[in-house]
């Protein structure tokens, strides 16, 4: 929400949020007692369905052993439930990540949606740094061939990735990395970038005066043996032809260019398909 006081814009909630549909027969119940992952809020649309919520914290078994995400809660272990309420079409209910809950149709077909919402946690954040640092010079884009007689042969090598990924992260501006993570947030899957099939038709939409430009994302490129250029980008390697690469690393992909002159001297058609693919994978954008 914007501050009214000091002026401040709206800042967008960046995390990953998903949106389910639950069918549920009269009488049955959906799924056993479970906890998710993620944070859920339960918005009722048709007939009515009995929740049974226990308290948010960890329950363990009679061994000590804690249930793990995914697994089904045996009742004699959780008690009496916490609330036990029926909805009905128009309530919404919140559930915290890590709350048991199960729920069963009452008397008609019952249907709800549940909209999730997936904050990153540390170990998130620091995958995603680590990622990023990973060394991309050629010397170390081999595949090793592992096995058990391989391991005392590759264990050095391991160890010299470790080391130099540790000498990287050593030197990281956290300032600078939340910056980036922040960023990062705003624009992964899942986020108000808008609707996956909405975008799917905007790309089938791009046409030869479509204005295009680069994402804001990091690139590095190798040469490939075939001839072709590596382009590294979002942690993956794609390889493709070299005006194609080249076009990416001027300085005119920063601005707008229209889709039929991006990949000259192609055809203004076979300049589109390239474009198109290239949205696709979160390289280009539409102006």
């Amino acid at each position: 929400m914007g501050d009214k006081e000091t002026g401040q814009s709206p800042v967008k909630f960046a995390t990953r949020s998903d949106s389910l549909a639950f069918l549920t027969p009269a009488g049955r119940q959906g799924f056993v007692i479970h906890h998710d992952p993620n944070d859920t809020y339960v918005i009722h649309l048709h007939g009515t369905k009995r929740w049974r919520i226990w308290p948010t914290r960890e329950v363990s078994r009679p061994d000590g052993r804690p249930y793990r995400m995914g697994e089904e809660y045996r009742p004699e272990h959780l008690g009496d439930p916490l609330w036990d309420v029926s909805l009905r079409p128009g309530d919404v209910m919140y559930l915290p990540q890590g709350t048991p809950h199960v729920a069963v149709a009452e008397n008609d077909v019952s249907l709800h949606l549940t909209v999730t919402v997936t904050p990153r946690h540390w170990p998130d954040l620091v995958r995603s740094l680590t990622t990023h640092l990973l060394p991309l010079d050629d010397e170390r884009r081999g595949f090793p061939h592992l096995t058990e007689a391989t391991v005392p042969e590759h264990a050095p090598a391991l160890r010299e990735h470790i080391e130099a990924l540790v000498t990287r992260l050593r030197a990281v501006d956290t300032h600078e990395e939340l910056l980036r993570l922040v960023a990062e947030g705003r624009t992964a899957e899942g986020t108000s970038r808008g609707h996956q099939f909405t975008a799917m038709a905007e790309v089938d939409a791009i046409a030869e005066d479509t204005l295009v430009r680069r994402t804001p994302v990091d690139f590095s490129f190798s040469p490939n043996p075939d001839g072709r250029t590596n382009v590294r980008v979002n942690g993956d390697t794609i390889a493709m032809q070299p005006a194609i690469a080249d076009a990416l690393r001027s300085e005119t992909a920063r601005t707008s260019l229209p889709a039929g002159k991006f990949a000259a001297p192609a055809t203004s058609e076979e300049s589109v398909r390239t474009v198109r693919s290239l949205v696709r994978l979160g390289i280009l954008t539409a102006s």
